[in-house]
């Protein structure tokens, strides 16, 4: 093999990546076209992502596309949301005609507008949808491109974000393309998030082909042949930055083991000079500017711009922009950061700190940073820094950072007072909480506990047990349990809405639990201190309480009575947060009395305290509520459209139950709408096994609904029969009729006639109810009656069967329930076919046709497939045998039995036997009835 002496250059050249390249341009088409697209591209460190998404940029730019990156930084000094604002600032300067937007969305990631939101898990959403608005707008204006590099390092805000963007796509015009690495443990959960998306694409890059690395080595200038190319790709596995390091160095020996060690041995070749700036850079971050690494190196600035020359013609950084630079790849960085002594590195990182904090609007992440990497010198002072940097990541409402800025405080600040630690644990809390993070949760808080004994305080052990309500995890809320009694005892007796808040806290941990009749009591003693107290806090959180735990179908009373204390605290105290928990807590009760009307207008009415409270939790309630008033009444375009919104404001939030809810809605919704893979999905995720124990039996029937209305038998009778004797189940509360009722429509599919019974001894009580979720507005399957009369008809109680369904469909069309009027009559309609009495076959027809009708105007295909399914099975005819009809029909004409006996050469006596069995099967007495019927059944 013979060299040329372009071995430095080769590098710059995109080799071997024709087919990726078209797959990412034919992605710029789509979004040029209105059809967005969000692009993973993934892959080993060294394969060419960066490189692969600089070519993009090249042809994104000659199609006309605005572009912008933003990078992920390895180190922790960045800020939240620092690729995000480097894009819109990017965006900022590439288009004029969304200023105003783009400056708004910069302000609310940036932090600089937190007086205008709360600074709570819940804000984050309005934060979000800025952005989202932002690039909507720019891409409304001229086609984007958005490359989001080494997204391996980004921080959980950022990522959290991305995903919003991604849930938010519509048409936009808009690209988005992602790099991570393939070993980062993030990218599973990363893609499984995005990959849902029916916009999201996924690329994983591999090492090039032998072909390509001969290809790569000729551009290198070193002429090789077959066998130079397959030796080389046995050495470099056709990594293209491995590629490199040995079109550079072979001359010298070619590779070492690893190429960090090959990168490690050129710089042990520099200048010591050049080695100062190279490492004073490495400190800063994956990019540096001229200016600050002078200052960190303590050179002058032409000395430091000599070597970052000298360095770039080395191929190990790169110029970005004036007076800007990067390193080529983030091994280079690594390479350099670890071949400094401990002394030099932690000079260097303290020097940088005081740049940082000399800046006229310090960076307190970069400052926490770098001291946090010398902090052995000064712990106090890094302590300090790393506490200021997280209460600055929390008022920017970026809480997985905050969560790992609070941990490393409490890691350095192992020697702190008690008091203070405890102070630190409640603030990783609050920032674990308003990141979804449980496991975190549980720990801090038990660690706070631990300290809350130590000093000798209850109070501070009922703050953290209040920190804690019940989420559904048993273990999570066995903890809470322990903590609300070891508070109860050691508050104040006196403090009457202290142990108000705990009782209630205490009462809620038993609404995922057998043991209901424990949580009642606990539920009352908090009401009752509540009361006692005067404090309306105090009255809500024992109210909610109360509702959470009388929630079943026996209790409809009291949580009306409930609900209506609930509005009169609201009322007086009118504070918007009081009014919207009582104006759900009376929706759920008016569904359940099938007063759609007045549920509507609880909700319109709940749009107004939604408004005030103005987060995602409140608006994803209010949507979900919304949503399913929407499918109570057939509309399901609308519905689908507020659980995708619904679904886009819990994102980003930590909302522990929003998957819960969203797979309720969309499960039901499917039954009338048709089921899809996303549906579908999430009645799946909603099943998915709790890290407390099994799923409860109604995420388990549920899926078993969602796949036996999707015709997905197999795969229902499966989940079915994983969750035992229905005789065993032992649902919440409030989910007692959903359960009955989703049991009954699995069981009649699967042909489980034994269970039946069951699911009938469940629901009889109950009619005049109609099936609901006890709590929250968040379910709704019509009135009790058309599930008792799908049981009796399958059980052959046909006049029961009748008497029931007729009754549904009478109650659905008074409250305006669509879909499930459509199936009551197509239920009546089956039952009618298996009934075949005189003119059942014609009001069946009518029935079955009605529904079709509906089906077709309101896009209901699930409606439409049940109403198919009736149509097809035999009628009334099939009563008859071939002959009895030939005969009845002979019959109807007017003929005697001496003549249909001539007719059909039978003897009289075998044509009056006909006749005989063809009136005992239709159940008349008379030839004029059986005319009837042949009338009415003439077109079957």
């Amino acid at each position: 093999m013979h060299g040329s002496g372009r071995a430095s250059k080769a590098a710059d050249r995109l080799v071997g990546r024709t087919a990726e390249l078209e797959l990412l341009r034919s992605c710029l088409d789509s979004a040029g076209g209105g059809r967005p697209v969000v692009m993973m591209c993934v892959g080993e460190p060294g394969i060419g992502k960066t490189r692969l998404a600089e070519a993009l940029g090249e042809a994104a730019g000659a199609a006309g596309f605005v572009q912008a990156w933003g990078l992920g930084d390895e180190a922790d000094g960045a800020p939240p949301f620092w690729p995000w604002i480097r894009i819109l600032r990017q965006l900022a300067q590439e288009t004029r005609v969304r200023e105003r937007v783009l400056a708004e969305a910069l302000e609310v990631l940036s932090g600089r507008d937190v007086g205008q939101y709360a600074a709570d898990a819940q804000a984050r959403f309005r934060r979000f949808e800025t952005v989202v608005e932002a690039l909507r707008e720019v891409a409304a204006a001229s086609p984007t491109l958005i490359i989001l590099d080494d997204a391996h390092w980004v921080d959980e805000s950022s990522i959290l974000l991305l995903q919003h963007v991604t849930r938010g796509l519509r048409s936009e015009r808009l690209c988005v393309v992602v790099t991570m690495r393939a070993t980062d443990p993030r990218v599973r959960a990363v893609r499984s998030d995005l990959l849902r998306s029916p916009f999201a694409r996924e690329l994983s890059l591999h090492g090039l082909p032998v072909s390509g690395v001969r290809e790569y080595l000729d551009a290198a200038g070193l002429l090789a042949d077959d066998a130079d190319a397959e030796r080389v790709h046995e050495l470099t596995g056709g990594n293209p930055l491995f590629l490199a390091e040995y079109a550079r160095t072979y001359r010298t020996g070619g590779l070492s083991p690893t190429v960090r060690e090959t990168i490690a041995r050129r710089i042990r070749t520099l200048p010591a000079d050049t080695s100062r700036v190279l490492a004073s850079a490495a400190v800063l971050g994956p990019e540096f500017l001229v200016s600050e690494v002078t200052e960190v190196a303590g050179f002058t600035q032409t000395d430091v711009q000599a070597a970052l020359d000298d360095l770039d013609l080395a191929g190990l950084v790169a110029p970005t922009a004036a007076g800007r630079y990067r390193f080529v790849h983030s091994l280079v960085r690594d390479a350099v950061e670890s071949g400094l002594g401990h002394a030099d590195r932690a000079a260097l990182h303290r020097q940088a700190a005081r740049i940082a904090e000399g800046r006229p609007e310090p960076d307190l992440f970069a400052v926490a940073h770098h001291l946090a990497e010398a902090a052995d010198g000064d712990p106090a002072g890094a302590l300090v820094a790393i506490r200021r940097a997280a209460d600055e990541a929390m008022r920017r409402l970026a809480f997985e950072p905050a969560v790992r800025l609070y941990r490393l405080a409490l890691s350095i600040g192992a020697d702190l007072e008690p008091a203070e630690q405890f102070e630190l644990l409640m603030s990783l809390q609050r920032a674990s909480h308003d990141a979804g993070d449980l496991g975190e949760r549980l720990a801090s808080a038990t660690r706070a506990a631990s300290l809350a004994r130590q000093i000798g305080r209850g109070d501070l052990l009922a703050e953290v047990a209040l920190a804690m309500p019940p989420v559904g995890h048993i273990g999570f809320d066995l903890a809470t349990r322990r903590l609300c009694t070891e508070a109860l005892d050691a508050v104040d007796p006196q403090d009457l809405r202290l142990r108000a808040m705990l009782s209630a806290c205490y009462a809620e941990t038993f609404n995922y639990q057998a043991d209901a009749l424990a949580g009642r009591r606990a539920s009352r003693a908090a009401l009752e201190l509540a009361e006692a107290s005067g404090e309306p806090t105090a009255v809500m959180a024992a109210c909610r309480s109360f509702q959470t735990l009388f929630a079943g179908p026996d209790d409809l009373d009291t949580r009306a009575e409930i609900a209506e204390r609930m509005m009169r605290v609201a009322e007086s105290t009118q504070d918007a947060h009081h009014e919207l928990t009582a104006r759900t807590a009376w929706t759920t009760v008016l569904l359940e009395r099938g007063d759609l009307d007045g549920a509507a207008d609880q909700v319109a009415a709940s749009s107004v305290p939604t408004e005030k409270i103005g987060t995602p939790v409140a608006r994803l309630h209010l949507l979900l509520a919304q949503a399913t008033l929407a499918q109570a009444r057939g509309r399901v375009v609308e519905a689908r459209r507020l659980a995708d919104a619904a679904h886009a404001a819990a994102g980003g939030t930590g909302l522990p139950n929003a998957r819960h809810g969203r797979a309720a809605l969309l499960g039901n919704l499917g039954r009338h709408a048709g089921h899809d893979d996303t549906t579908l999905s999430a009645s799946g995720d909603s099943a998915a096994p709790n890290p407390g124990g099994a799923p409860p039996v109604i995420a388990g029937i549920a899926l078993a609904h969602s796949l036996v209305t999707a015709g997905h038998t197999a795969e229902a009778a499966e989940v079915y029969d994983s969750l035992g004797s229905p005789r065993h189940w032992r649902p919440a509360p409030h989910v007692t009729l959903l359960c009955a009722a989703m049991g009954i429509a699995v069981a009649s599919e699967l042909g489980r006639g034994e269970d039946l019974p069951v699911f009938v001894e469940r629901l009889a009580n109950y009619r005049g109810h109609h099936v609901v979720s006890g709590v929250g507005a968040l379910a709704y399957l019509g009135p009790v009656e058309l599930w008792l009369g799908t049981a009796a008809r399958n059980l052959g109680n046909l006049s029961g069967a009748l008497e029931d369904l007729q009754a549904a469909r009478d109650i659905c069309e008074r409250v305006a329930a669509l879909g499930f009027q459509c199936d009551a009559e197509i239920e009546i309609a089956a039952a009618l076919v298996a009934r075949g009495a005189p003119g059942d076959a014609r009001r069946a027809r009518q029935l079955i046709a009605h529904a079709t009708a509906v089906a077709n105007s309101h896009r209901m295909p699930g409606v439409r497939r049940r109403a198919d399914s009736v149509r097809t099975q035999p009628t009334g005819t099939s009563l008859l045998t071939r002959r009895e009809w030939e005969v009845a029909r002979l019959v109807a004409a007017g003929l005697t039995n001496r003549q249909i006996g001539e007719r059909l050469v039978l003897s009289e006596r075998t044509a009056q036997n006909h006749v005989q069995h063809i009136l005992d099967k239709l159940g008349v007495n008379t030839r004029s009835a059986i005319a009837t019927w042949v009338a009415e059944n003439r077109g079957e």
